[in-house]
């Protein structure tokens, strides 16, 4: 499990830590973690409106790595 998450966060080497990749999962946690309190706090969930959210969270996460990946080292 964790050598899959490190593949995940890593860049095409799988050794250097890739920041833009660290960054959308931690703003996808965050975004999660902010919609769970706010329904725990008797907000009303508009899936709509998650999904947006969620969506913009991914599709600029993917513009970062796809930007910064001519930097990247190769395998």
């Amino acid at each position: 499990m964790f050598r899959s998450i490190k593949n995940i966060l890593t860049g095409p080497d799988n050794q250097t830590e890739d920041i833009s990749r660290v960054f959308l999962a931690l703003f996808s946690l965050a975004y999660l973690g902010f919609e769970g309190l706010a329904i725990t706090r008797g907000q009303v969930w508009d899936g709509q409106s998650f999904a947006i959210g969620a969506g913009a969270i991914l599709a600029l996460g993917g513009v970062g790595v796809r930007i910064k990946a001519p930097t990247e080292p190769n395998p």
